[in-house]
């Protein structure tokens, strides 16, 4: 490192290596966090759900690498741990990561038999049955979102 004193000005010139070592540095500090997350979601028994676009974007750029995998738009696991899951068990996950990812949703049907711990026949299991208060939308890959027509129907 060079340093050249223009009157109040300090310019220094930096090596390259320096640089990428402190990229290198940032980017283990950010695949560090990001595996500790996904292992503590994890052990909680669901599947790791962000807001954060930078974990988005780190998390996507990693899916098929580092073992990870998105099961389902913006959820993210471990793939061995996905991969070593019963049907009702990745079901119990995605709900659970679309519980954290949509706190306004409340499941029902066979997924709220699945909540308390209920054994589901896995052909049961394809599409999240949702109840959400406001208007009614229709979700990808077959999930159905409904608005239920009193507070009691809940």
């Amino acid at each position: 490192m060079t340093m050249v004193h223009l009157s109040d000005v300090v310019v220094m010139k930096v090596s390259n290596t320096v640089l990428k070592h402190k990229h290198a540095t940032r980017n283990t500090l950010a695949r560090n966090r990001m595996l500790a997350r996904l292992t503590e979601t994890a052990k909680q028994g669901a599947l790791l759900a962000t807001h954060d676009n930078t974990e988005l974007m780190w998390l996507r750029r990693h899916v098929g690498t580092d073992d990870i995998a998105e099961p389902e738009p913006y959820l993210f696991c471990f793939q061995h741990d996905w991969d070593a899951l019963t049907p009702a068990e990745r079901a119990l996950r995605t709900i659970k990561g679309l519980a954290e990812f949509h706190p306004d949703w409340a499941f029902w049907g066979y997924d709220a038999a699945l909540l308390w711990g209920l054994e589901v026949p896995n052909d049961l299991l394809g599409p999240r049955f949702l109840v959400k208060t406001g208007c009614s939308v229709t979700l990808s890959s077959g999930r159905r979102l409904l608005r239920p027509q009193m507070a009691g129907a809940l």
